[in-house]
């Protein structure tokens, strides 16, 4: 994963197209692939491609689950405002959190784990 920080434990990963970067493990179970982890207070960090508030929604009231992660701006969810750079927007609705900055350019972003009730 790409990280353009200061992180302690950043890796130097030598085949990849970006050469600095966090690297990451899966735990996973041998025979199924999968581990029950869901209802345990985990927080998991996704991707804009598996993200939609929906998601992170039915993960944190069924399940209570977190999730951190980007969103996509085309997400229904997301909404049309501009901002200059250096400029935050926020909007909550239930546990869900949805940030909006620019900082070179747009980073949407969503953030359940802050709401724990």
């Amino acid at each position: 994963m790409l990280w353009n920080g200061c992180l302690s434990f950043k890796k130097y990963l030598a085949l990849k197209s970006s050469k600095f970067g966090i690297k990451t493990f899966e735990l996973c179970d041998s025979k199924t692939g999968y581990v029950p982890l869901l209802g345990q207070g985990r927080m998991l960090w996704m991707d804009n491609y598996y993200n939609p508030p929906i998601l992170a929604r039915i993960l944190k009231i069924n399940y209570h689950t977190d999730c951190v992660g980007t969103l996509r701006l085309n997400q229904k969810m997301m909404k049309e405002k501009k901002l200059k750079k250096g400029e935050v927007f926020g909007e909550h609705s239930g546990p869900i959190s949805v940030l909006k900055w620019i900082y070179k350019k747009i980073q949407p972003s969503k953030d359940d784990s802050c709401h724990r009730h």
